[in-house]
């Protein structure tokens, strides 16, 4: 049916949220929460591109938004994370990406 289980619409909309986010920057106490490699630290990474993960405590803090929405998308092969799709564009590759991938 092409229809996403409840863990991959949980996974769905918390990517398009941090889409959202991050094409916007609203609101901006929740962007800041975010913060990609490259503005750590000042080494050409592979991975330059991708969000720094927080520094975790406890397994209530791996539930938290801001750490499970940059796992998430850090997890994303290329083509679907890819900054140059709408939003459109890349709600429909996530959602193709995550079918073909249920296993």
């Amino acid at each position: 049916l092409g229809w996403l289980s409840a863990g991959q619409l949980h996974q769905y909309y918390t990517a398009m949220a941090l889409r959202r986010l991050t094409d916007s920057c609203e609101p901006e106490a929740l962007a800041a929460l975010f913060t990609r490699n490259c503005e750590v630290h000042t080494r050409t990474t592979r991975t330059a591109n991708r969000f720094h993960l927080p520094r975790i405590r406890s397994e209530l803090g791996r539930k938290r938004f801001a750490y499970r929405a940059a796992v998430l998308d850090n997890g994303l092969p290329p083509h679907v994370r890819d900054d140059r799709l709408s939003r459109k564009a890349f709600g429909a590759s996530l959602k193709r990406h995550m079918l073909d991938n249920t296993g």
